[in-house]
């Protein structure tokens, strides 16, 4: 076996050469927000939006927490699940929940 290695021995030295290429798992995730809305029916909500995971985590009153994968959007934003729904473009956006119109809402600066 002099000058050859053996294929198994191989495949694991290249696995681990690549294995230390990999970037880092730093634990940051690419979030931005808190967003904050004031909508027109008085709801408010938080919102934060997750770049990594293309979902949007809605927080409101009286418990109202829901995530929501990306939706299509001609334009601006959508993320929709389960009769839930936050479309928008710029600071506006429109809300809706299960057996609820939608409600337009608009970015506000604080809580």
């Amino acid at each position: 076996m002099s000058g050859r290695i053996a294929p198994p021995l191989a495949l694991m030295a290249a696995l681990l050469i690549l294995a230390g290429c990999a970037a880092p798992d730093d634990g940051k995730r690419n979030i931005i927000g808190p967003v904050f809305f004031a909508c027109d029916d008085g709801t408010r909500l938080t919102v934060r939006f997750d770049q990594d995971d293309d979902t949007a985590r809605v927080v409101g009153r009286r418990g109202l927490s829901v995530i929501l994968p990306r939706g299509r959007a001609a334009s601006g934003y959508a993320y929709e699940d389960a009769g839930f729904s936050l479309r928008g473009k710029g600071r506006d956006a429109f809300w809706e929940m299960p057996g609820r119109a939608p409600t337009r809402c608009r970015e506000r600066t604080s809580q």
